[in-house]
């Protein structure tokens, strides 16, 4: 009783981790999804690349979140996003390593998929996952074709090579975004700041009174324009920092 006790805790425990990494990773997933990769010339080279290096139509960089394949980066297709169940590439971001199928009509994971069986007819596909320095897995480097492959060793080699480049580059780019937001934060306090401080000064100058602020020596650190009209008017001298105000007093 008290082993079944456990073992339904540590079951409970692990779907509750499991279901903190999916939000987690979704939630990056959200942020890369932010970013105009699409026009990112390094990115358009390394898909341009992997078709090339494959001798296939079809190569992209997408990213997948719970319900959608987001195609961000692309040649040989016109598809902006897939619903995620009908995603060749959501078996390489549960196995979280390369995956390539020479012919889907051969392989019975996926010769009843509806890629395979209808439109477009896919008969290859070789993917990479994207992972990022922390762990997660947030989409694919993916090469299709409509008629059946044989990936050599030095092909499987390069392929994950120009994964790991591409999840690089929206790395540095994601950096670069993130980077670019803290600096515009900072100037938007900069300039509430200084905002303030002319507010200040202003009100401070149009004050009639004559305002004078000493330090312990008693050398002037600041004073107000009637202050200074006091001071001119009163002993013909004029207000500056430092001097101290024992030489009118």
């Amino acid at each position: 009783s008290c082993h079944f006790v456990e073992l339904i805790l540590v079951l409970l425990i692990t779907l509750l981790r499991s279901r903190m990494n999916d939000e987690l990773r979704e939630n990056i997933v959200k942020q890369f999804e932010r970013l105009n990769l699409q026009h990112d010339h390094e990115l358009r080279r390394t898909v341009c690349l992997a078709a090339k290096l494959c001798q296939t139509p079809i190569s992209l960089i997408s990213l997948l979140d719970k319900d959608t394949q987001w195609i961000k980066v692309k040649t040989g297709l016109n598809t902006e996003c897939i619903p995620r169940e009908l995603s060749l590439c959501t078996n390489v971001i549960k196995r979280k390593r390369l995956l390539i199928i020479d012919d889907t009509q051969l392989d019975k994971r996926f010769n009843t998929h509806p890629s395979v069986i209808t439109a477009p007819g896919i008969r290859f596909y070789a993917g990479a996952p994207l992972i990022t320095q922390d762990g997660h897995c947030i989409g694919t480097l993916c090469t299709m074709d409509y008629k059946p492959h044989t990936f050599t060793g030095q092909q499987r080699l390069m392929f994950k090579i120009l994964s790991k480049h591409a999840i690089g580059v929206m790395e540095l780019k994601l950096s670069l975004d993130q980077l670019d937001k803290i600096l515009a934060s900072f100037h938007q306090i900069r300039e509430y700041k200084t905002g303030n401080e002319i507010k200040l000064r202003s009100m401070f100058e149009s004050l009639t009174d004559s305002y004078f602020l000493l330090g312990k020596e008693a050398e002037i650190i600041d004073f107000n324009r009637a202050a200074y009209s006091f001071v001119k008017d009163t002993y013909d001298e004029r207000l500056s920092y430092g001097r101290k105000m024992t030489d009118f007093l």
